[in-house]
């Protein structure tokens, strides 16, 4: 009787502990997020380089309608060497003439420099992790969700030269409904996905292959919620979106 109730335990043991091991190796994916459900966290995790911001309702919210906004994670919440990551989070738009942006692949100190203006810069104080020595580096890519109803991919350098991305139009509007956004950073692979409907997939994009994220608006007052950045090392993306190892949603509301 012994021996036989020893099989089932051991089995049920050793279930847990593999459950125990793929809920961690799930967890250790994340690598990055926020769902604003803390004012004081938050205020840790962000650094607000631009416009009026604030944590009310459990969203983080940019309150300014005019100008140009910018908010980037930490430099204590950000590691430089993550290169390859899932960006996702929700957008909407309160009111106002443009829509939201969507940074990634921050590489740059947000500091005036030879042909930048502050404006075109999206500068403000201080700058993140100071000035960077290689010049030419300096580079950061977003998208423009809710400008007349269409969306453009776009990349700056450091002369403040924008190259909008062919492909990325959508008629996708940005309002008062939340609009899933996902962007997929894979080495010189970038995809961009609206509401689980791909918009863009770009091979061997130019520019720098890492650099932190970040949000923004121009004339704009809007809102955000649920951002998740989660590794992608140890898996590859294929045609269609699809990643080798299946990802759902991190968080419903």
């Amino acid at each position: 009787m012994k021996k036989i109730l020893t099989v089932p335990f051991n089995l049920m043991s050793a279930c847990f502990i593999v459950l125990v091991l793929f809920a961690s190796s799930a967890t250790a994916q994340i690598l990055f997020e926020d769902n604003f459900a803390k004012a004081n966290r938050t205020a840790e995790k962000w650094a607000f380089l631009q416009g009026g911001w604030e944590v009310k309702g459990g969203e983080l919210t940019q309150n300014n309608p005019e100008g140009r906004t910018i908010a980037v994670v930490s430099d204590a919440f950000w590691d430089d060497t993550w290169n390859e990551y899932i960006f996702e989070l929700t957008a909407r738009k309160l009111r106002g003439a443009n829509g939201a942006r969507i940074f990634w692949r921050i590489n740059d100190d947000l500091q005036p420099g030879p042909g930048r203006d502050d404006a075109r810069s999206f500068t403000l104080d201080g700058p993140v992790k100071g000035r960077l020595a290689d010049e030419k580096s300096r580079i950061k890519f977003w998208w423009e969700i809710g400008w007349e109803n269409s969306s453009s991919y776009v990349l700056r350098d450091l002369r403040g030269v924008t190259n909008i991305k062919d492909g990325t139009e959508t008629k996708h509007k940005l309002g008062r409904e939340p609009v899933h956004i996902k962007i997929v950073n894979q080495g010189s692979i970038i995809q961009l996905f609206l509401d689980n409907e791909m918009i863009f997939d770009g091979k061997d994009i130019n520019g720098n292959k890492k650099g932190r994220v970040g949000v923004g608006t121009e004339a704009t007052v809007a809102s955000f919620d649920d951002v998740f950045v989660t590794g992608l090392k140890g898996r590859s993306v294929e045609p269609g979106g699809k990643l080798t190892t299946s990802w759902g949603m991190l968080k419903t509301r």
